[in-house]
């Protein structure tokens, strides 16, 4: 936490989840994916190279962009609504949360939206 905590303002929550929905699809991590370092836990450097893609600034006019604000408030309460374990390392976590959102059809949806922006 001390090197990869990383925070940003948002001037509203529609615009925070717009980013939350772009940080959290597969389409974009499928990206960048051949440019990232492989370690002994994996893919590396996911925060780094996200930015280098052309991501467009949320625009509360935007239709596509209000769309994806949308579908990450529906991400997020089936995320709160999954039982974690907290004992368990973070990944286990994050692949049951990850396990949610793909039987709601949500992920689908998401990478369907965020393969509509121009330039991704």
């Amino acid at each position: 936490m001390e090197h990869k905590a990383y925070w940003g303002a948002a001037r509203s929550l529609p615009e925070a989840r717009y980013l939350s929905a772009l940080l959290n699809c597969e389409y974009l991590r499928l990206q960048i994916a051949q440019k990232q370092s492989k370690g002994q836990g994996g893919a590396r450097d996911f925060d780094n190279l996200i930015w280098e893609l052309p991501i467009p600034e949320f625009s509360p006019r935007d239709p596509l962009h209000l769309q994806l604000a949308a579908l990450a408030e529906k991400c997020e309460a089936v995320a709160a609504a999954t039982p974690l374990d907290e004992a368990a390392y973070f990944t286990t976590n994050r692949k049951k949360i990850r396990d949610a959102l793909e039987a709601a059809g949500l992920m689908a949806r998401l990478d369907a939206l965020v393969g509509q922006i121009p330039g991704l």
